[in-house]
């Protein structure tokens, strides 16, 4: 099967390139073809931060997902292991670095690491006024 794939894209095949095919969504045929990939969940948006990270350590490489994996882009696009895993190719890639040691490496000319994303702050009245008390009923 791998010969089949290189052959449709001419290129050697990645765990990058088989992790996207697995985030995709089947067509619909019924729709007008063609038509843009879907990708299940936000795994477009992961792809694309490891991407940017990864050109932004190696501005020489023209195709990220024909390229090696970079244990340093998948570390800083993926904040470390939030909840133990990487935000692609969990499973495929045995870290020998952690965050830490990846912050310490870097120079000022690397990007940098965003802050982890936190969920937004709740906007819901939750003051006493709109409660009923027992008593009252």
């Amino acid at each position: 099967m791998q010969e089949e794939m290189e052959g449709e894209v001419n290129s050697p095949i990645t765990d990058l390139v088989v992790w996207e095919k697995m985030k995709t969504k089947k067509p619909d045929l019924e729709q007008p073809q063609p038509q843009l990939p879907q990708y299940f969940g936000n795994a477009k948006e992961k792809l694309n931060t490891y991407c940017e990270k990864l050109k932004g350590l190696h501005p020489e490489v023209d195709e990220p997902m024909h390229h090696e994996v970079d244990e340093t882009a998948l570390i800083m696009a993926s904040h470390s292991k939030p909840h133990g895993r990487f935000n692609i190719l969990d499973g495929v890639v045995q870290p020998t670095m952690t965050l830490t040691r990846v912050k310490a490496t870097l120079t000022p000319d690397h990007p940098s690491i965003a802050p982890r994303p936190r969920p937004a702050a709740s906007t819901a009245d939750v003051s006493v006024s709109h409660f009923h008390l027992i008593s009252a009923i």
